[in-house]
């Protein structure tokens, strides 16, 4: 017997029933119009999720395969969310906040989600910051081969640590300003 419905997204168009996918514990995804909204959903047999690994990936993998589909204004709901019935939905979120849903599907029509991965070489990162850096640089080497106080090992790996994050936060700000132009 059911006990819920288990919510993944809120969608602008509607979600044609032919389209089929599977969602959390193998159960079949449907699509309802609610006030104009589409929400993606499973029916399922438990009141809690716990964030593990498989449930994680089933739920993204779900929006994933629906954005795929060609519906990509979504707004995705948290992870493990489950409601008893649509009224549920109707009273806590249609109602109270269906002039803030539909300002924010306007906002987003015509925009794409994208997901860049920047690869990072701490090493030769490392080695870059240390050149810049002869202070830091000259504070490292007068250590090296000494006999070092806990004290003095973490003071030289904090000042390490927060160049190379300087340096992460530097090059993250750059992708950020161009993607944002």
């Amino acid at each position: 017997m059911a006990t819920g419905l288990y919510l993944y997204g809120i969608f602008a168009d509607q979600i044609p029933d032919e389209m089929v996918w599977e969602g959390i514990d193998h159960e079949l995804v449907h699509s309802e119009v609610i006030e104009g909204f589409s929400f993606l959903y499973s029916v399922v047999h438990k009141e809690k999720y716990l964030a593990s690994r498989r449930y994680l990936i089933c739920h993204e993998k779900v929006l994933e395969n629906v954005m795929e589909a060609g519906f990509r204004t979504l707004l995705p709901l948290r992870f493990g969310l489950v409601v008893k019935t649509w009224e549920t939905v109707i009273e806590q979120l249609i109602i109270p906040y269906q002039n803030q849903l539909k300002d924010l599907f306007t906002k987003l029509s015509g925009k794409r989600e994208v997901s860049i991965k920047i690869f990072w070489d701490s090493s030769s990162e490392l080695k870059r910051i240390l050149e810049c850096d002869q202070e830091l640089k000259k504070q490292r080497d007068d250590m090296l081969g000494k006999t070092l106080t806990m004290e003095e090992i973490i003071y030289i790996g904090q000042r390490i640590e927060n160049s190379l994050y300087q340096c992460k936060q530097e090059i993250v700000q750059v992708f950020r300003d161009q993607l944002n132009h």
